[in-house]
């Protein structure tokens, strides 16, 4: 069984130029996410984020979600997504529980 990143790397390896998705004007291909999952997986990791860590992510719908997404899970960490549509008592009782 393939973890999700590694499914990225398969597809960006074997058509790199197919469309991963599509957003408003925007077209990312399979061989652009992996370059910017990879870009943005080694800057999490520079900033301290270990295989493991527990990481927020409160996001709205938008391809950087999916990038970060990627690159957390790419570095090991583990995301702990928080709705955007929470009010203060819902995003505190996540975090608390979740102890990112």
């Amino acid at each position: 069984m393939q973890c999700i990143w590694q499914l990225v790397e398969q597809r960006a390896a074997e058509r790199p130029d197919a469309t991963f998705l599509a957003f408003q004007e925007q077209t990312i291909t399979y061989g652009t996410l992996r370059l910017r999952v990879m870009d943005a997986a080694a800057v999490l990791a520079a900033r301290g984020i270990e295989p493991g860590d527990r990481i927020a992510l409160m996001m709205n719908s938008h391809p950087d979600h999916i990038v970060m997404y990627l690159a957390l899970g790419w570095i090991g960490a583990v995301t702990v997504e928080i709705s955007i549509h929470l009010k203060r008592a819902g995003i505190a009782l996540q975090l608390e529980d979740c102890a990112p």
